[in-house]
């Protein structure tokens, strides 16, 4: 396959657009401090960053604090962006400043642990031949002449059609397709003399770079002022912009993060603070009446978690604001994933109950308790032959809504190592059989997963010890239900501040 074939594989790396412009956005943010648009800005460009920071980084620790700094970056200089309509060019470019400074601050790392110096052009890059390849297509992009960068990103990382990126530029298409036709010719001359075919080196920006929805969470956090802002990522936005602070921060978060940013310039990073205070919360209502309207909000906002942006990022900042409240919902909202063969089965007997309210019951516990927590798929489609049950449950498995398999006789079509093809005379669908596969590919995601995983991002960032504590309780689910492991992992983050 042709170079200029392949470069087509990464036009979804850029994710699904809304219709509000980067422009929009960016002017509801700076206008108004909008924590929506900010965080439709953060998930629409996720996949760019991300793809970049973990190519360039070897380690995925710093590929994270990297991600988290260019976000960070973009909301302190909002309002300093001039060509509002190349955002992903935009944070294309700070995000290799940022991971430059992650490589000088490993390599200081190193030579202080191994006592020997550590050139920053001989950093390793991650091991894989796809890495390999994807680090140095960014890094050659860098390289570009900005009118022939700008092009490439929008079209071939952004995935915009030539012709709309065209118009968005205000250019000719003569004009535009000539810049875009030499960035791929000098991207294709500059990969083969280092080794790598252009078709291998476009073909894996897209290649595993996805992240993760904690950390999605967490970079949407910080730039909209509502967390403490760890050590490791304020020190990665030194000289990638004006870093000026949102008047939303508290004054003693602004001051904190003055007092870090002194700091950073005559001590190590070793000894700079781990985290920046959080202002306390307001104190829980006494009257029945205040009770039962909080009580109200709060489940407003938890069924905002399930949906898409920008609305669940504005109810997760809104939950993260009233931790007092907040923390004792999440606990009894969010249970660990583990569920037995007995009770997988009685709730799957009751999913074809003729009863709305004991199915939609049993439906809404399965949802998140996932049968295959407990019994495997394969098992599960054999032994389930009522065809009510059978359908509602592979709705659950392929994210449907409820019945839209209704009387429909489904069945295993194509048994695969890692999932199975589902059919019947409506379509063809792919479920995952392993639970440490569900979540990995975009169509295997749970949205009640999803939403679980944003619940323990609310609590990370409390980190109190009553949060600290529902993290815990989380973490004792199944060891490879990604949720569990959003859990520990957010543990580990904790105690390293």
């Amino acid at each position: 396959m042709a170079p200029g074939q392949l470069l087509t594989l990464i036009h979804s790396a850029g994710g699904a657009h809304s219709t509000n412009s980067d422009a929009d956005l960016l002017g509801r943010f700076v206008a108004s401090q909008d924590d929506g648009a900010f965080a439709e800005l953060v998930r629409r460009y996720s996949r760019l960053v991300w793809g970049q920071c973990r190519h360039l980084l070897a380690n995925e620790a710093d590929a994270d604090d990297a991600f988290q700094a260019t976000f960070l970056a973009l909301a302190k200089s909002a309002g300093s962006i001039r060509s509002t309509d190349r955002l992903g060019p935009w944070l294309h470019a700070v995000a290799h400043r940022v991971c430059l400074n992650a490589r000088r601050a490993a390599a200081r790392r190193t030579k202080r642990e191994r006592g020997a110096a550590s050139a920053e052009g001989d950093f390793p890059v991650a091991d894989s031949t796809w890495d390999r390849a994807a680090a140095a297509l960014h890094e050659e992009i860098h390289k570009l002449p900005e009118s022939q960068r700008v092009a490439f990103i929008l079209c071939c990382i952004e995935g915009i059609a030539p012709t709309v990126a065209a118009v968005q530029l205000g250019l000719k298409w003569g004009t535009f397709s000539t810049r875009l036709s030499r960035a791929k010719q000098r991207l294709i001359d500059r990969l083969s003399v280092r080794g790598f075919g252009a078709a291998l080196a476009v073909g894996a920006v897209g290649y595993g770079a996805v992240a993760s929805a904690a950390l999605v969470e967490r970079a949407i956090f910080l730039g909209s002022g509502g967390a403490s802002i760890p050590a490791s990522v304020l020190s990665l936005t030194t000289g990638v912009g004006g870093m000026l602070m949102r008047t939303k921060l508290t004054m003693a978060v602004a001051f904190a993060m003055l007092a870090v940013g002194a700091a950073s310039l005559v001590l190590p990073a070793n000894q700079l603070p781990t985290a920046l205070p959080v202002a306390r919360a307001a104190p829980v209502p006494v009257d029945k009446e205040a009770k039962e309207a909080k009580a109200k909000e709060l489940e407003g906002l938890w069924a905002e978690l399930y949906k898409d942006e920008p609305e669940a990022s504005t109810a997760l900042l809104k939950l993260f604001k009233q931790p007092i409240h907040a923390v004792p919902f999440l606990q009894a909202k969010l249970r660990p994933l583990k569920l037995d063969e007995k009770r997988c089965k009685e709730l799957l007997k009751d999913l074809g109950n003729d009863k709305e309210k004991t199915w939609k019951a049993a439906w809404e516990e399965l949802d998140y308790l996932d049968p295959r927590l407990a019994i495997d798929l394969l098992t599960l489609m054999n032994d389930i032959t009522d065809l009510t049950s059978r359908s509602r449950m592979v709705e659950l498995f392929i994210g449907l809504k409820a019945d839209s398999l209704a009387g429909q006789d489904v069945k295993i079509w194509k048994p695969q190592p890692d999932g199975y093809n589902f059919s019947s005379n409506g379509g063809s669908w792919w479920a995952e059989h392993r639970i440490d596969r569900i979540g990995v590919r975009p169509w295997s995601q749970k949205r009640s997963w999803t939403r679980a995983a944003r619940g323990m991002a609310i609590l990370e960032q409390i980190g109190s010890p009553d949060a600290v504590k529902v993290l815990n309780q989380l973490a004792e689910g199944h060891a490879d239900a990604s949720p569990t492991k959003a859990a520990k992992e957010s543990l580990e983050r904790l105690k390293k501040k």
